[in-house]
């Protein structure tokens, strides 16, 4: 397992290590068009609505091993 701090590159590394494991993720500072403010650096969107209830629980199980 990895572990993450939470400096600039944080959600690059957890962005990477999510895909090598096979899921998607985006950082919510991607959808800017401008300067990221701090408090936004950090922050992830994860879409679960197009999954079935058991694929949200393996999602869970792979998110937890990163």
């Amino acid at each position: 397992m990895q572990n993450f701090t939470l400096g600039d590159y944080a959600v690059v590394d957890f962005h990477e290590a999510c895909a090598a494991a096979g899921i998607r993720v985006r950082a919510l500072s991607s959808y800017y068009h401008g300067p990221v403010p701090p408090e936004d650096r950090n922050c992830l969107v994860i879409n679960y609505s197009g999954l079935h209830p058991e694929q949200i629980q393996l999602l869970s199980d792979k998110l937890s091993h990163i």
